[in-house]
């Protein structure tokens, strides 16, 4: 089953969840989510319709700055700014022509687009993926969620300092959707 796929059934699945526990808020995120700041518009983009997004930047009415170029192998599918407009987070996926392909978590420089650290990867065989990635406000600290889309074993809220990259879980349970700081 393409990645794509799955994530939407893993979101229908956490939509179903959160609905039927009155607790839960969810907030959704599409792919082609937009977070400004002051300085600038970070988005998601497919501007040459390959079905890959890639990152890109600019300030308001002027030109685009790639930070991570979309491609046919490689899709950039959420986006989190930190508080300071230092860093970002992302939920990358890599679809290589050959081998096996990945889903990981990648911290970037706000400004540039250069890797700070992946903070966790996980082969495109597996039945988990990642969604909601969420900055401190000053970027040093990342969560996650990871979700289990065979629903084998509950979703897990994930936790790492960015400049050691250890990620631990927080908090697990079946009614665990998003995270958020």
């Amino acid at each position: 089953m393409p990645r794509t796929t799955r994530r939407a059934g893993v979101l229908a699945i956490a939509v179903t969840s959160a609905l039927t526990a009155s607790t839960l808020a969810l907030p959704l995120v599409t792919a082609q989510a937009v977070v400004t700041t002051t300085e600038k518009t970070v988005y998601l983009a497919d501007t040459n319709g390959d079905g890959g997004f890639g990152l890109y930047s600019g300030a308001p009415g002027g030109p685009a700055t790639t930070l991570v170029a979309e491609s046919a192998t490689t899709d950039i599918t959420e986006v989190h700014v930190s508080q300071d407009h230092s860093r970002l987070i992302t939920i990358e996926d890599s679809f290589p022509a050959t081998g096996t392909g990945y889903e990981r978590v990648v911290v970037r420089d706000a400004g540039t687009g250069r890797l700070v650290r992946v903070l966790e990867q996980i082969p495109s065989t597996s039945d988990d993926l990642f969604v909601q990635p969420a900055l401190s406000p000053d970027g040093r600290t990342a969560i996650w969620t990871s979700l289990s889309f065979a629903q084998v074993k509950p979703s897990t809220l994930r936790r790492s300092l960015v400049a050691s990259g250890a990620a631990t879980d927080v908090i697990g349970g079946a009614d665990l959707v998003f995270a958020a700081f």
